[in-house]
């Protein structure tokens, strides 16, 4: 018998696999980056089509089998707001593996909800990671000295 894990987990990406399966990336609140298997969630009459969209914020029930997780339930809370397209895609390229960071999550639901702007959020993702002093999220986040900082960051990460 396996367990079922429920966790809040934001799709980065996800990819078509044989005929009708598909393998999506999950930023989640309580594992971190993990890939999971939808199978025949590409077939019309499949219930979790509709919840399993690019860049969403879902409530997702995985199961962890022998080599890889599956996805057995999934309920979209959120589509993204376009602000938040680039900060998910900053997880996708600075995180790695299965790690729970709650900081970094709430940034992001933070971001979801509207609350911080699309600059500040890149800083805070940034600090979170540890590329980026503390001190940065004093400035202005529209700033040039802020926008230098982070493309510094991001240079000088090399991923």
């Amino acid at each position: 018998m396996y367990l079922i894990y429920e966790t809040d987990a934001f799709i980065l990406e996800s990819s078509g696999r044989r005929e009708a399966d598909k393998v999506f990336t999950f930023y989640t609140e309580d594992f971190g980056l993990i890939r999971a298997r939808a199978q025949a969630v590409r077939k019309m009459e499949s219930k979790l089509r509709a919840h399993l969209i690019d860049f969403s914020l879902v409530r997702v029930s995985l199961v962890r089998g022998k080599e890889s997780w599956r996805i057995v339930a999934a309920r979209r809370i959120f589509f993204a707001p376009l602000h938040l397209i680039q900060p998910l895609l900053l997880i996708k390229r600075f995180v790695h593996g299965e790690l729970s960071q709650p900081k970094l999550f709430s940034v992001l639901r933070e971001a979801y909800k509207g609350n911080i702007p699309e600059t500040e959020t890149v800083v805070r993702i940034l600090c979170e990671l540890g590329y980026i002093d503390r001190k940065t999220l004093s400035l202005d986040p529209n700033s040039k000295e802020v926008v230098v900082l982070i493309n510094k960051a991001i240079r000088e990460s090399q991923l």
